[in-house]
């Protein structure tokens, strides 16, 4: 399982520990144990989660682009830092801008996926690609 969440005004280990701290809290009413997380990079963790004697990998992988100067660290970060590794934005652009959803919207992300070359993708989404590939691995070794 890979869950993709927006750092926000958090830094990665600090939300990574919000994450997990509200699964145990959750968890420990409906018998679920959730181990320590364990660190894939620095955007990526792995959390061993017991349910009902079945054990789950969980990746999760924390949306942010801390280089920016964005306040929240969300997915939309990702999509400015495309833009600028495509050409299509320059870091001067960006100063009139507080927040990465004033630069591109959620329903834009796609659509700029879509129209960029592959390498510059991976590259300003590799949280997710890493994830991904670690998830597919998984897949191929059960």
């Amino acid at each position: 399982m890979v869950v993709i969440i927006d750092a926000e005004d958090m830094n990665v280990k600090d939300r990574i520990r919000s994450f997990v701290d509200g699964l145990r809290a959750r968890g420990t009413q409906i018998g679920v144990q959730v181990f320590n997380p364990s660190p894939i990079n620095d955007q990526v963790y792995s959390v061993k989660v017991i349910v009902e004697n079945r054990t789950l990998a969980m990746i999760i992988a924390i949306n942010g682009v801390f280089t920016l100067s964005f306040q929240r660290h969300k997915l939309e970060d990702h999509a400015v830092k495309l833009l600028l590794l495509s050409g299509k934005m320059s870091d001067e652009d960006l100063e009139r801008y507080k927040d990465s959803k004033e630069v591109i919207g959620r329903n834009r992300i796609v659509e700029l996926i879509e129209d960029s070359n592959e390498e510059h993708v991976k590259c300003a989404f590799n949280h997710i690609h890493l994830a991904l590939l670690k998830l597919f691995s998984m897949l191929r070794s059960e």
